[in-house]
């Protein structure tokens, strides 16, 4: 006796298959060593960052405390 599905379920059960399969293929890509987790870590910890307001205009702590 062969089993029926509908063509839409089979497609939902298809795309649930590869979503499943997607994030073991993901999680598999996340395994680093310690030394390169540290290395990583680092990196954000030396990264420097300047500041520039996209308007151009500048507040004084008087206008700031008036908003």
């Amino acid at each position: 006796m062969a089993f029926y599905m509908p063509r839409q379920q089979l497609r939902r059960y298809r795309f649930l298959e590869l979503e499943r399969e997607q994030h073991l293929e993901d999680a598999e890509g996340l395994v680093m060593t310690e030394e390169q987790r540290q290395s990583l870590l680092g990196s954000f910890m030396s990264a420097k960052i300047e500041f520039h307001d996209l308007d151009g205009l500048r507040w004084t702590r008087t206008a700031l405390r008036l908003r």
